[in-house]
């Protein structure tokens, strides 16, 4: 079977040509690739199309009356020619390799060295021979050029889906700098003076039950028979035929393969398209074969002889739900532990505090149980508080004391006041209490992203990762979609940077583009 080249044109590129080749039925393809192509100015275009072919499972021969573009194409993987070969048709085959003789370029013939002096040698490639039916004037022709725009419609949408895309993921390691210090304190001993409070509170509310208890619907079903008119034809309804009644209810039949012989009647079971009583229709009402030609209902018709029955609609009622307890009772501990707290706060005399980690405990108890179906409930809860105060003048000058006696050598602190935090990390009933105080702040470099973009839009991969090397950074990764290639993208757009912080805690990944 004689294969048809491709003939590129002078302006096309390789999204046009890799379209085209899709296109293509045959496993064996030639590209006449024109003098001067766009195609044909870069190495890197045959690799990509070398690529392609071998995704496409294509075999490809290049021909061009150029010679750098064969070479460019020999060197890339393909058979490359001066003009395509009348073996059969067009092209060589591609169960063997060409002969030599075929392969080699054309030789200028000698000349003495006088007529060398006077005119350089050329070398003579004939031009491609077109199919026949390519050089018709008139509707072919046009014809032709509008396969062409289309073909370009289609090679433009296609570099919208290959152009590449990059992600460069900067990872910086930031610097604490933080002193942190833990000490206990008990009544009656330094540092901190402590004493023990308590409190105890009951609260009764009612609540609504959101929960829902959901009864499904129910599809309606029934029967329908099929009448066949025509004497000498014979239908067959398949399982799914579609029938309707007057007002538009659909049904399927459940049935698989019921044959309807001429001039008589077969019976079908349906159900209801859609659940809910409005399946449950009045006998005699199904009248419509849906989906069937002509041929179909001027033989067949369909009737139901009883009304559908057994549809339903879903029922939904209100019931008490765990999701309800458990919120009634985080209510309940909400306001509990507020009105509890406001009373622990109360005991505090001048210079006291009360420390965060207080002690709450509740008991709840509710009237109702999960999945009882009534509108609302009550919950009952009872809730001690127990707690310590201490003085908070005593626990930053210990803080204080630690951080002087802790100042890194070579450093010392400034005249401004320190910062301090602290917070209670543990209360005994009996008054034993650690606190736990700090000052930290992390500092990480700070990147033009913009800047970046705009170094790396078209460099090479290589280039691109020296460059990030002079960044004030841990380390940088360069990923690329859809395939991995030698050169950034162009447009900086197409590049999206990612910069992971990381610290004592998990890294924190921000898209900046």
């Amino acid at each position: 079977m004689a294969i048809s080249p491709i003939y590129l044109d002078v302006e096309e590129e390789i999204p046009e040509l890799i379209e085209r080749i899709k296109q293509t039925t045959s496993e064996e393809v030639q590209v006449v690739v024109p003098a001067h192509s766009k195609l044909g100015q870069s190495r890197f275009n045959f690799q990509l199309l070398h690529d392609y072919a071998r995704r496409l499972d294509k075999k490809i021969a290049i021909i061009s009356p150029d010679v750098a573009v064969q070479q460019m194409a020999t060197e890339s993987g393909f058979s490359a020619f001066a003009e395509t070969a009348t073996q059969g048709g067009f092209g060589y085959g591609y169960g063997h390799e060409p002969a030599a003789a075929e392969r080699a370029f054309p030789v200028a013939p000698a000349v003495d060295a006088k007529s060398a002096t006077k005119r350089p040698s050329r070398l003579v490639i004939p031009r491609p021979r077109r199919p026949a039916a390519l050089q018709g004037t008139g509707p072919a022709r046009f014809m032709l050029y509008a396969g062409a725009a289309m073909l370009l419609v289609s090679g433009v949408v296609a570099s919208a889906v290959f152009v590449p895309s990059a992600q460069v993921t900067l990872v910086a390691k930031a610097t604490e700098f933080s002193h942190s210090t833990s000490f206990d304190a008990a009544p009656g001993a330094a540092p901190v003076r402590i004493r023990t409070i308590t409190s105890n509170k009951t609260a009764t509310h009612s609540f609504t039950a959101t929960g829902t208890k959901v009864t499904p619907a129910v599809f309606a079903s029934g029967q329908v028979v099929f009448t066949d008119r025509c004497p000498d034809v014979a239908f067959t309804v398949p399982q799914g035929q579609r029938v309707m009644d007057s007002s538009g209810h659909h049904f399927a039949v459940t049935d698989g393969g019921v044959a309807v012989r001429g001039n008589s009647n077969a019976s079908a079971n349906i159900i209801a398209a859609g659940a809910g009583v409005s399946g449950n229709v009045g006998a005699n009402t199904i009248n419509t074969i849906e989906g069937r030609s002509a041929g179909w209902t001027a033989c067949m018709s369909v009737t139901n002889p009883s009304a559908t029955a057994n549809g339903a609609d879903e029922k939904h009622e209100t019931q008490v739900s765990q999701g309800d307890l458990d919120s009634a009772k985080a209510q309940l501990q909400s306001d509990l532990q507020a009105t509890v707290t406001d009373d622990l706060n109360k005991q505090a005399q001048p210079g006291e505090k009360l420390g965060d980690s207080v002690d709450f405990q509740i008991q709840f108890t509710a009237d109702k149980k999960v999945d009882d179906v009534v509108p609302n409930f009550n919950g009952n809860g009872t809730m001690t508080g127990s707690g310590a105060l201490y003085q908070v003048e005593d626990v930053k000058k210990a803080i204080l004391g630690d951080l002087k006696k802790n100042v890194p050598t070579g450093t010392a602190l400034t005249d401004n006041a320190p910062a301090i935090d602290y917070r209670v990390t543990t209360s005994t009933p009996d008054g034993h209490m650690s606190f736990f105080g700090t000052a930290k702040g992390f500092v990480a470099p700070s990147l033009d992203f913009s800047k970046i973009k705009s170094r790396l839009s078209g460099q090479s991969t290589a280039a691109a990762r020296i460059y990030l090397g002079t960044l004030p950074i841990e380390s940088a990764q360069v990923s690329q979609k859809p395939v991995s290639l030698p050169l950034m993208p162009i447009l900086g757009s197409r590049i999206k940077i990612v910069y992971e912080v990381q610290t004592t805690k998990p890294p924190a990944v921000t898209p900046k583009a």
